[in-house]
């Protein structure tokens, strides 16, 4: 849960740009979540698989392998879609009440400049909005955190638990 709350707290720094980032305005939320990130799936893991073990724990770990696959090949289509269509939305309403918006790229200069302009400030808000839903899935995330069962871990068989004991003890 604390690693979704920094990976939130990261998603929340970054979808606060304002003009062109600076590279230390880029550097420091990514160390942010690069520090949470090691944390992130072990414990997840741990909940998913708890109380299974042998073939099921198995069976468990290829299923959560194939989950994460496929969450990220179906992430990125999705981040590009959203990313195309809210770039399109924001444009227009960046548009809305400039004549010159309204008809694309122009012959002129002036217009051209206008246009590549309107073009870089829909792409900024973009991102940012991007960024600011992801921090909220990741607080939605770690809100659902806590309704998972305790982790209750498999136990040994009964020889294999007397016999560490035996090698534990002097």
């Amino acid at each position: 849960m604390i690693s979704l709350l920094g990976f939130s707290a990261g998603s929340f720094w970054v979808s606060s740009y304002n003009r062109t980032a600076s590279f230390d305005e880029l550097l420091w939320p990514q160390i942010l979540v690069g520090m949470f990130l090691g944390s992130l799936f072990p414990p997840l893991i741990a909940i998913a698989l708890s109380g299974l073990r042998g073939a099921a724990e198995m069976r468990g770990t290829a299923f959560l392998n194939l989950l994460r696959v496929c969450g990220q090949a179906m992430g990125i289509p999705i981040m590009a879609t959203l990313w195309g269509r809210r770039i399109i939305f924001h444009e227009h309403f960046l548009t809305e009440d400039n004549a010159a918006g309204k008809h694309g790229i122009s012959t002129s200069v002036g217009h051209v400049a206008l246009t590549k302009q309107i073009a870089h400030h829909a792409a900024l808000l973009t991102f940012n909005e991007i960024f600011y839903i992801a921090a909220w899935g990741f607080l939605a995330v770690a809100g659902l955190l806590l309704l998972a069962k305790r982790v209750v871990f498999a136990e040994p068989d009964a020889r294999v638990r007397r016999a560490l004991e035996e090698l534990a003890e002097p």
